[in-house]
């Protein structure tokens, strides 16, 4: 039975790291590229920007020191979330779930795997 959680935990950290890292490569790509359409202005990326780079900073730690790594994935992930809907309301709501939801998820299966 150890040897199935163990496998279970490994596969869940793997997945979320790829959720995490394909999410940053993704977002990193539409930021330096200038592609972000939905984000026009300059106050919203000063206000969003801080957020999504302690998400990727929080993606790449959680390779080397995971539960730190995950609480800054969370925590970027949260900021990005709640700048969308402080700018936009409801009807930034895909935005909020497109930029914000790979983080948390990623942060929440690693929290959770490391408590088990």
């Amino acid at each position: 039975m150890s040897v199935m959680k163990d496998g279970l935990s490994t596969f869940m950290d793997w997945f979320a790291w790829t959720i995490s890292l394909g999410a940053s490569v993704l977002f990193m790509i539409h930021v330096c590229g200038g592609d972000m359409p939905e984000l026009a202005g300059k106050n919203m990326l000063l206000l969003f920007l801080p957020w999504l780079f302690i998400a990727v900073v929080g993606c790449l730690l959680s390779l080397f020191k995971q539960t730190i790594g995950a609480s800054m994935m969370l925590l970027g992930g949260l900021g990005m979330g709640v700048t969308l809907y402080l700018h936009g309301g409801s009807s930034q709501a895909r935005m909020m779930i497109i930029y914000s939801g790979p983080y948390i998820l990623a942060a929440f299966l690693m929290l959770i795997m490391r408590k088990r």
